[in-house]
């Protein structure tokens, strides 16, 4: 009994660090490659930083409209702004430690000027900030704020 609970107990563990660790770096022209090729899917990309009380404030939001709308075709993705270097010490321990299921993946552009302008000509490039991107409606907005709500997110939705 005491050897399946341990068992039990390690694989569990092992699952939530696999699954966070696995946290892909992204550039502007690898993110913008996937939402072209995922043409009828809806992208939701959510960029914020483990600092940000703020965007850490909206995460369960984010993770809840996941579990809504899991059988239709959006994607969100939490794209944390941290520290490359950080990475393994904070990103990857705060994402454990919240059990964030929406795929993470960290920013590694460091050209601020250029990557900001490409998401979105209006962004300040303050935190949070979150795209929203359907390729095959045409659909491409952009929200700098925070939000307090699933149902204030599902309105962003294109329909």
């Amino acid at each position: 009994m005491i050897q399946r609970l341990i068992y039990t107990f390690f694989i569990v563990l092992l699952f939530h660090v696999s699954h966070a660790q696995n946290v892909k770096d992204w550039k502007y022209d690898a993110l913008e490659a996937r939402i072209e090729n995922g043409k009828d899917t809806t992208y939701i990309i959510n960029f914020w930083a483990t600092w940000c009380r703020p965007c850490v404030a909206e995460l369960p939001y984010f993770e809840a409209l996941a579990t809504e709308m899991k059988d239709q075709k959006v994607k969100i993705i939490l794209m944390s702004v941290d520290f490359p270097k950080e990475k393994e010490s904070k990103l990857v321990p705060f994402i454990i430690d919240r059990k964030l299921q929406n795929e993470v993946g960290l920013w590694i552009e460091m050209n601020e000027n250029e990557w900001i302008d490409k998401v979105a000509k209006e962004w300040s490039g303050a935190l949070p900030g979150t795209w929203v991107r359907n390729v095959s409606l045409s659909h491409r907005t952009f929200y700098e704020k925070s939000f307090h709500s699933v149902a204030e997110l599902n309105a962003i939705l294109p329909k």
